[in-house]
């Protein structure tokens, strides 16, 4: 009867297991032997920032304030330079109005005395009008003032006929004392100028009749010395207007208007 036992109990303990099949893991799937690890998320504060990082992260916060803090800064800076050289400039022109007053000066007089046109002549080419001229002016200056003597830089000179230019000259500077007389003798040339065909026979007709109207202009700066005071620098515009060859021809004389930087329209 031990026998049987023993050979069941036998028997019981060598039972063949029962053989599990092995899962095999999907693609991108997980392995339930291995626990998943939650991920770790990583936080920073500002708290934790470098200073080099709170230092910009201030900048950019305080950019657009800066920025129209500068714009601001700019704008006064320019309209304070204007404003000084506005005043610096009132003052120069009011130093000098007073200067002149009180030297009591009288602007020079000018005058064309004679003018002659020796050359005038008009080509045509392929219907086009070309213009050649000389001019010759004899210009006259009277410094009347006893105490003043006047200095002139280069003066350009412009010599026209209606919309005609005529030529243009440079009188070199030159000093003028007190109660003196100056004449100048300009000479201007204009060559192969294009002209239109109706301005260029109108130009010709009235110069064989004597009946031609000239302008003239001058330009430049002049000065002036008081004992030992100079005022220099002061800008002038001479203009001798409707000036006829046939008046000039018998010898009348076109008085000239002059204009320093506004202060005077004399003469």
């Amino acid at each position: 009867m031990g026998d049987p036992a023993t050979l069941k109990a036998t028997n019981h303990g060598s039972s063949p297991k029962s053989i599990q099949p092995i899962l095999t893991k999907p693609p991108g799937g997980h392995d339930c032997r291995f626990p998943k690890r939650p991920k770790k998320t990583l936080s920073v504060s500002f708290s934790e920032l470098p200073p080099t990082l709170h230092k910009y992260k201030k900048q950019q916060q305080r950019n657009p304030r800066s920025f129209s803090c500068s714009c601001n800064s700019c704008c006064f800076c320019f309209q304070y330079s204007c404003l000084v050289f506005l005043c610096i400039s009132f003052l120069i022109v009011l130093f000098a109005a007073l200067f002149l007053t009180y030297i009591n000066i009288t602007l020079p007089e000018i005058k064309i005395e004679r003018l002659t046109m020796p050359k005038l002549n008009i080509s045509s080419v392929a219907l086009q009008s070309y213009l050649s001229a000389d001019v010759d002016l004899f210009v006259s200056t009277f410094n009347d003032n006893k105490r003043v003597q006047i200095f002139y830089d280069p003066i350009e000179v412009s010599v026209s006929s209606g919309n005609i230019e005529l030529g243009r000259a440079t009188i070199p500077g030159f000093l003028q004392n007190t109660n003196n007389l100056t004449v100048l003798k300009v000479h201007t040339r204009v060559s192969n100028y294009l002209v239109d065909n109706e301005d260029a026979g109108i130009l010709k007709t009235k110069f064989n009749d004597k009946s031609l109207v000239l302008d003239v202009l001058f330009d430049g700066d002049m000065g002036l010395n008081y004992r030992s005071l100079k005022l220099k620098g002061l800008p002038i515009v001479i203009r001798c207007s409707n000036i006829t060859l046939s008046r000039i021809a018998v010898g009348i004389e076109s008085k000239c208007d002059i204009n320093v930087f506004t202060l005077w329209d004399t003469i």
